[in-house]
């Protein structure tokens, strides 16, 4: 890798407040929708969530994606389902309208994403029996919204049976498409308007109204999805053409050493060097009432001790490695790397740079503090060594100043839901967040400062010894 490459590697964030997919171009929308389809489970510390990008290839398109960790037999399976999905789109065997089309794209989705619908299935009936009960509880027994509430209960509950016959696979596919249509239905309707004003109440009501919207946006977007990759096959028809798709393996999870700080005031001076506890004491106190001790507590209890480079940026460095870096190598010029779901903060930190060109979609700005960079190898030199380096300590010096901002307004800039569908954020979730911050960064700093440097790490082991410097980032939030 030479020194211009390596040097201050990060990226430009796609430049927008803006909460809605309206952000994004079309190419890059479709895209992301490649990406959300690929990412096929609920939970399991998002080891699904997907990146990828665009090249121009030799005689098409070339899709690379890769996972957080996913296996490689998993790997393997999602290049077959999107290689097989872009075929299927572009060739239209059938002949297919485009409403037809859409549905054959939406069902053969709902499949393969089978388990992450289930959840968002089970999810969405238990939040619409909350949200009836509220309704219930303040008297409102033949209002519209209790009776859309009812209808939507009464869509979503159908059996979820892919595997006993063809059958029960197709009355489940024609059940969700159906549940998806009604949802369509209401976001143009008087029930959206209900959402928008359920969501801003200030009442506990509203948390569970703001989780009803997240998961009927879950559940919308596969007919998104559908849309616009069918769209895409007439706006752009070689991106279905010739193309392949390839992936590059998911980086290896790492072990880093348990923090051993619990109290505030060893806590506040190393994370915010040039600061006491008693700087923040006023502030403190009031997030104490809120449980931030015992907080910071709980989440040291429940510590895991491994670590992920996050899909967007284990891509991105892989481009760079490859020497992807000019817009020339990306389809349509477009040095745009699509995530099925958006950056956290994070990976917000480590892309907003502007020098470089590349572009990912706009941040929900959630805390992962399993997030480490990405490794380095003996023969990438002492350039990228330096980088790295020079990298880290813009990353814990930005959320220092995030820390302060968030100790002095008690404000997060996260979501409870890291989607674009939620933006309901109460204090318990605010405390939550800055105790992870003053949890982790202490531990950061201090092999930051130690210059702690045991080798450069080995790609072959995920047990090797690794290069302690840039995994202790994930401890600066």
């Amino acid at each position: 890798m030479n020194s211009s490459s390596t040097s201050r590697i990060t990226v430009r964030l796609n430049e927008s407040s803006g909460s809605k997919d309206k952000t994004l171009t079309e190419f890059q929308k479709f895209l992301t929708k490649l990406a959300l389809i690929c990412d096929t489970l609920k939970g399991e510390h998002g080891r699904t969530v997907t990146a990828l990008v665009c090249l121009k290839g030799i005689n098409g398109p070339e899709y690379i994606f890769t996972s957080n960790f996913r296996k490689l037999t998993e790997l393997e399976e999602t290049k077959l389902f999107l290689s097989s999905l872009l075929t299927f789109v572009g060739t239209n065997p059938d002949s297919l309208q485009p409403k037809p089309l859409q549905k054959q794209v939406l069902w053969r989705s709902l499949v393969f994403n089978f388990d992450k619908v289930d959840f968002y299935l089970t999810s969405l009936i238990d939040v619409l029996d909350d949200c009836i009960d509220n309704e219930s509880r303040r008297g409102l027994i033949d209002s519209e919204p209790l009776k859309q509430l009812r209808y939507l209960q009464e869509k979503a509950s159908f059996p979820r049976d892919i595997t006993s016959s063809d059958n029960a696979r197709n009355k489940f596919l024609r059940d969700c498409e159906t549940l998806i249509k009604a949802i369509q239905a209401y976001k143009t309707g008087s029930f959206e308007k209900t959402l928008q004003n359920r969501t801003v109440e200030k009442n506990t009501d509203a948390a569970d109204w703001c989780t009803l919207r997240h998961y009927l946006g879950r559940l919308h977007s596969y007919r998104q999805a559908s849309e616009i990759i069918v769209n895409a096959a007439t706006t752009w028809p070689d991106l279905f053409k010739n193309h392949r798709v390839d992936y590059i393996n998911s980086a290896f999870k790492k072990r880093i050493p348990t923090p051993n700080l619990t109290d505030l005031n060893d806590i506040i001076p190393i994370a915010l060097p040039g600061h006491e506890a008693s700087d923040f004491e006023s502030d403190i106190s009031e997030l104490r009432i809120h449980e931030l001790d015992n907080i910071i507590h709980k989440q040291l209890q429940s510590w895991r001790i491994k670590t992920m480079v996050h899909c967007e940026v284990h891509l991105h460095n892989h481009l760079v490695q490859k020497g992807k870096t000019s817009s020339t190598d990306f389809w349509s010029g477009a040095m745009f790397i699509a995530t099925s779901k958006p950056t956290c903060r994070l990976c917000h930190l480590y892309f907003n740079n502007p020098s470089n060109e590349f572009q990912v979609q706009t941040s929900h700005m959630n805390l992962y503090p399993k997030w480490r960079l990405p490794d380095i190898y003996e023969d990438q030199g002492a350039d990228t060594k330096d980088s790295c380096e020079e990298l880290l300590q813009d990353l814990i010096e930005q959320f220092q100043q995030d820390l302060i901002l968030m100790l002095k307004q008690k404000e997060p800039k996260g979501k409870t839901h890291d989607s674009r569908t939620d933006s309901h954020s109460r204090v318990s979730t605010r405390v939550s967040y800055l105790g992870e911050g003053l949890r982790d960064t202490p531990h950061a700093l201090l092999a930051e400062r130690q210059g702690r440097f045991h080798g450069l790490s080995s790609p072959s082991s995920e047990d090797a010894e690794w290069r302690d410097l840039p995994e202790d980032i994930v401890h600066a939030i």
